[in-house]
């Protein structure tokens, strides 16, 4: 809304790093996982798959796991601050 508004991205938007078609795609699937979870699960992925009717590679779900630990070791410092 801020792009819209202004004609300028956010800052942090600014600085993103462009990602491949592929990792847009992991990216998505993320977003829709994490919504209202506090920590992303093995379960949680299987209840996605189950339900989108997707099946991912190894790599996929490694990225996945991998972006929530980071997710929550930002929180987590944000939070001691």
């Amino acid at each position: 809304a801020v792009e819209r508004i202004s004609g300028k991205p956010p800052g942090e938007l600014a600085s993103q790093p462009y990602l491949d078609d592929c990792l847009i795609q992991v990216w998505h699937i993320y977003s829709i996982i994490a919504q209202g979870v506090e920590s992303i699960t093995l379960q949680d992925i299987a209840a996605y798959c189950d339900l989108y009717r997707d099946e991912l590679d190894p790599w996929q779900i490694d990225a996945i796991m991998g972006l929530d630990h980071e997710r929550r070791k930002q929180w987590q410092t944000q939070s001691q601050d």
